[in-house]
C-alpha cells in the first residue's frame, strides 16, 4: 500500500472513532451568563468625613451621623452657643451665601454648624440658637457630639481650638465646604470676598452625578 493511502486510511480511522466525540462537543449547549447581582456601594474615599463613625445630636434631638449627609453638598462650620462675636459674625456670612445661592442650588445644599461645646450645646440650647438666627431647619443642621467626636472631626480638618475663661472659647472661623461623598473642596474665612467663587463652586457640586 502507498504511503499516502496509508495515511488517508488513517485519517479516516480516526474520524470514524472519534467523530461522535466531536459531534458531542458541538451539541452542548451554550453557558448562560450568571445572574446580575445586586450593586455593592462602592466603599467611601479615603478623604471623605462620612468614613467618621461618631454618634451626635441635631437641635432636634436625634441622632445622626456624618454620613446622613451623603447625598448634597455641604457648608460646614464650627461654633458654640454662648459665643458672643465671632460665631454670630460667621453664621450670618453663611446665611448671605445661602441667600446668594440660585434657588434650585440652595434647596440641594446643606448648612452644618458643629458645636466645640458639647457639654454645653444641648439640643436645645441648639435649637434656640437655631430659632435666634432664624435657620431654616430644612436646610440647617446643628449637631453636638461627645468630646470625642468632636476631637475627631477637628483633628481631621485640622482646626485649633481651646477654651478661655467664662466658657469662652478661642477657635479657628473657617468655614469647608464638602462634596455630596463627605470630601473637602476647600475652606475659607472670609466669605464675604470669596462668596462668588463658592456660589460657582456649590452648583458645580450640585450638579455632579452621584
Amino acid at each position: 500500500m502507498k504511503s499516502g493511502q496509508s495515511l488517508w486510511l488513517a485519517a479516516d480511522l480516526a474520524l470514524a472513532l472519534l467523530g461522535p466525540y466531536f459531534c458531542a462537543v458541538k451539541s452542548l449547549p451554550v453557558a448562560q451568563a450568571a445572574p446580575a447581582t445586586a450593586a455593592v456601594a462602592a466603599p467611601l474615599d479615603s478623604r471623605s468625613l462620612f468614613q467618621l463613625s461618631a454618634v451626635w445630636h441635631d437641635q432636634n434631638g436625634q441622632t445622626t451621623t456624618l454620613a446622613a449627609l451623603a447625598g448634597s453638598p455641604v457648608v460646614l462650620t464650627f461654633i458654640y452657643t454662648n459665643c458672643k462675636a465671632v460665631c454670630p459674625l460667621t453664621v450670618t456670612r453663611m446665611q448671605q451665601l445661602e441667600a446668594a445661592l440660585p434657588r434650585a442650588t440652595g434647596q440641594r445644599v446643606r448648612f452644618v454648624l458643629v458645636s466645640l461645646d458639647p457639654g454645653h450645646d444641648t439640643p436645645a440650647r441648639l435649637k434656640q440658637f437655631a430659632q435666634a438666627h432664624h435657620l431654616d431647619p430644612q436646610h440647617w443642621l446643628l449637631l453636638s457630639g461627645d468630646d470625642d467626636a468632636v476631637r475627631d472631626l477637628t483633628a481631621v480638618l485640622d482646626v485649633h481650638y481651646r477654651p478661655l475663661a467664662g466658657d469662652q472659647f478661642a477657635h479657628d472661623p473657617t468655614v469647608y465646604i464638602l462634596d455630596a461623598a463627605g470630601i473637602p473642596q476647600t475652606q475659607v474665612v472670609d466669605l464675604d470676598t470669596k462668596r462668588a467663587s463658592l456660589v460657582a463652586l456649590l452648583k458645580r457640586l450640585v450638579s455632579v452625578k452621584h
